[in-house]
């Protein structure tokens, strides 16, 4: 997200199967990705995050030319820490760090959540193609201008609390159109049948594993076969009885 109009510019899904199953590298492999293709097409000369001191290992490592921000609310936490430190003579050059807030991107991240919701699964493509809609929704819906009365007084509302907030004229969407034609557009042009086959993506995790699993899934008959049940069945329950009754009459 650019900091100062607010513009989504770039969207990285990643999956653990891009980072070898280790779920904590996926944050700093994801802002790599993102950060080496957007400094081919643009001049990013500052980034914000959060205190992560991967993601600061990283920008201090491969990133040296762009200026690192931290999120002054994670950083604020720890600033007792942090001002011993930078009281340290070989630390000194810390002071230059520059605090800015990152709660735009969370109100981003909830934008997505109708299209991809967490309670369900999602392949590659799908979830990063919902993804990518939930951005084009943000950034064209951005500076929408506050809803009025027919008198052309702003309109406030409030919800759970005594805070209130300026309500915005409703959503067209009128984006949609434009990228249905350019679909058909794009079939019509098209010589292949649709139902031909069509190679993964380079980035589509499916290339490097079936799933997310460590290891293969054992056959079906592999598992009914090895499966336990809590119930007994007619022929276990005779077999005790049996047993039973054998050692009552000794």
């Amino acid at each position: 997200m650019e900091l100062v109009s607010g513009y989504i510019l770039e969207v990285e899904v990643n999956d653990k199967r891009h980072v070898n199953l280790v779920s904590v590298n996926m944050e700093k492999n994801s802002l790599h990705s993102a950060l080496q293709r957007l400094r081919g097409i643009l001049n990013v000369v500052e980034i914000v995050t959060d205190a992560s001191s991967t993601i600061k290992k990283l920008i201090a490592d491969e990133f040296q030319g762009v200026f690192h921000s931290l999120d002054v609310w994670h950083k604020s936490k720890s600033i007792r820490k942090c001002l011993a430190e930078v009281g340290k003579l070989k630390d000194m050059d810390k002071i230059k760090v520059r605090f800015r807030q990152t709660g735009s991107i969370g109100c981003a991240n909830n934008l997505t959540l109708p299209y991809a919701s967490k309670r369900c699964s999602y392949s590659y493509k799908v979830y990063k193609a919902r993804k990518q809609l939930a951005a084009i929704d943000r950034n064209f819906h951005l500076n929408q201008e506050p809803a009025t009365t027919k008198t052309g007084e702003q309109i406030v509302t409030r919800k759970h609390n005594q805070h209130t907030k300026i309500v915005k004229v409703k959503k067209n969407y009128e984006y949609i159109p434009v990228m249905m034609a350019k679909i058909l557009h794009l079939r019509k042009d098209d010589v292949n049948i649709v139902t031909r086959q069509v190679s993964l993506n380079e980035s589509d995790p499916a290339l490097l594993a079936p799933t997310i699993a460590d290891k293969p899934a054992p056959p079906s008959k592999e598992l009914f076969i090895a499966r336990r049940s809590r119930f007994k069945t007619s022929s276990t329950a005779d077999q005790s009885e049996e047993s039973s009754n054998v050692i009552s009459s000794e």
